[in-house]
């Protein structure tokens, strides 16, 4: 296998290193977040997909680093035969998968700060708004009417 290959995957494995890290470290957390947002079952499937689209966002991350070389898509020159720029590349890969989810976790821990909010509140905006149900509100149905 080429060496151009072997870093190429191995920026790739440091991506999904981070991925599952993240995994581990938020994971604890996640569930018990979404169990409050959605209950206790919903919680659990939220809070496995959210810790999954973790790690697959670090390594899409991972997967956006450029590799060719300057002169465009097709220059591998230039990059197969240094060492150095191949670290570089390898490094990026690791750096993009952090940047991603990074923005992906703080993207995502803003709109449940807002959704917790909003239940915390009441029952959403469509609750706020609207007044309290009152007794003479809604008429019996269980009587029947009498006739005029």
């Amino acid at each position: 296998m080429p060496t151009f290959l072997w870093f190429y995957v191995a920026g790739l494995a440091a991506s999904l290193g981070v991925g599952f890290v993240l995994y581990c470290l938020l994971g604890p957390y996640c569930a018990p977040m979404f169990q409050k947002l959605f209950g206790d079952q919903a919680g659990q499937l939220w809070g496995r997909a959210f810790r999954m689209l973790v790690v697959t966002t670090a390594l899409v991350g991972g997967l956006s680093t450029q590799w060719y070389g300057c002169h465009g898509y097709d220059d591998y020159q230039q990059v197969e035969h240094n060492r150095r720029v191949m670290f570089e590349k390898s490094t990026g890969q690791v750096a993009g998968a952090i940047s991603s989810a990074s923005h992906f976790v703080v993207l995502a821990a803003g709109m449940s700060a807002i959704a917790y909010a909003l239940l915390w509140r009441g029952r959403g905006p469509a609750a706020t708004n609207s007044p309290p149900p009152t007794a003479d509100a809604s008429p019996d149905r269980s009587a029947p009417e009498a006739p005029p």
